[in-house]
């Protein structure tokens, strides 16, 4: 205890400004709230920061597995914490972090989990053997702590399916919280208006990365139960560049299963990776996952088919180089607008 108040260390993967998904906004925010509550410290992973304690994997790892970096910068977190009352974690990249600080120095380790590694098998094709550790390092620290928070009954549920052998009395809901007095009701509908949407018909929008882990089969399939008045929108960045490559694609993609050609939907393909890959950061995953934010309001402003905004903290820290490679890829894809754009038009007035 200091002054009275309980020494909390919060153990996070991301903190601004390097937050990249949900996880990180939710952390912020509570960071944010609890420091008026107790003495906390944030521990996150990356580079330094004035208000965090920053650690980062081993120099001697530096090439290897992910998973395994991760693991070493947790250790790096477990020696930070001495001194705490609680260690609280978020995620499998710091759930280890709380573990191993409650093994080495008597204290209670909370787990917030946000997703359930048992249930995204789909990262063993972005992490390898890496999941399998990852896989570990979340079920050896949530069948070990002292309480587990579920973000929602969904949550709950799903945490006590894939660990049994934790104790229901154990497990509590506390949901995602967010500022009321910056996440308000907006009562006026001129911008629905001036791009062409009826605000008196229903809308199901997913938002989102287009892949499987975010759920969109399962959309698919219940949008087939949906009242026919209902409209399914997918926010996809790439079309949010420009539709034209997207939507020829699809076209070229119905042709070559009739004619078995699949020449012209494969060299489009070609191109719409090309185009992309600045967006990734070439293959830098780790700086991807740090600016994706940015980067993908980049490239729609460069790409002048829509205006994103300006980027809202703590996303609003962007690096020039990282500015640089969303207006590459926004100029690639508007290149793939103009040129495809005609084929489209010439398709629809064929049907």
């Amino acid at each position: 205890m200091t002054d009275g108040r309980l020494k909390v260390a919060l153990l996070t993967r991301e903190y601004p400004p390097e937050v990249y998904g949900g996880a990180g906004v939710h952390v912020t925010y509570l960071a944010r709230e609890l420091a008026s509550l107790v003495d906390l410290t944030v521990h996150c992973q990356g580079k330094d920061r004035p208000d965090a304690v920053a650690h980062r994997p081993w120099d001697l790892l530096a090439g290897t597995n992910q998973a395994l970096q991760t693991i070493s910068a947790d250790l790096s977190m477990t020696a930070g914490a001495e001194g705490a009352d609680l260690v609280h974690s978020h995620t499998w990249y710091a759930n280890l972090g709380g573990h191993l600080a409650s093994l080495l120095y008597g204290i209670p380790h909370v787990a917030t989990m946000h997703s359930l590694e048992p249930l995204r098998p789909w990262k063993a094709e972005q992490l390898g053997g890496g999941y399998a550790l990852s896989s570990w390092c979340e079920r050896v620290s949530a069948t070990a702590a002292a309480a587990v928070i579920a973000v929602s009954d969904g949550m709950r549920a799903d945490i006590l399916a894939a660990y049994p052998e934790i104790d229901p009395e154990r497990v509590r809901v506390i949901r995602n919280g967010v500022d009321t007095s910056e996440y308000a009701p907006d009562p006026s509908v001129d911008v629905v208006e001036r791009y062409g949407i009826d605000p008196g018909r229903p809308y199901v929008v997913f938002v989102g990365r287009i892949t499987r882990q975010k759920g969109v089969p399962v959309l698919l399939r219940a949008a087939a139960r949906l009242d026919p008045e209902t409209a399914v929108a997918f926010w996809s960045s790439s079309a949010s560049c420009g539709p034209a490559p997207a939507v020829a694609l699809r076209e070229l993609v119905a042709a070559a299963k009739v004619s078995g050609d699949w020449s012209a939907a494969l060299a489009l393909t070609d191109k719409m990776t090309t185009a992309a890959l600045p967006t990734i950061c070439y293959g830098d995953w780790e700086q991807f996952q740090i600016h994706n934010t940015a980067l993908e309001k980049g490239r729609m402003d460069a790409a002048g088919w829509m205006v994103a905004g300006p980027n809202r903290p703590p996303y609003h820290v962007v690096p020039d180089r990282i500015k640089e490679f969303g207006r590459i890829a926004g100029e690639s894809w508007a290149a793939l607008q103009r040129e495809y754009e005609p084929l489209v038009q010439k398709m629809r007035e064929a049907k």
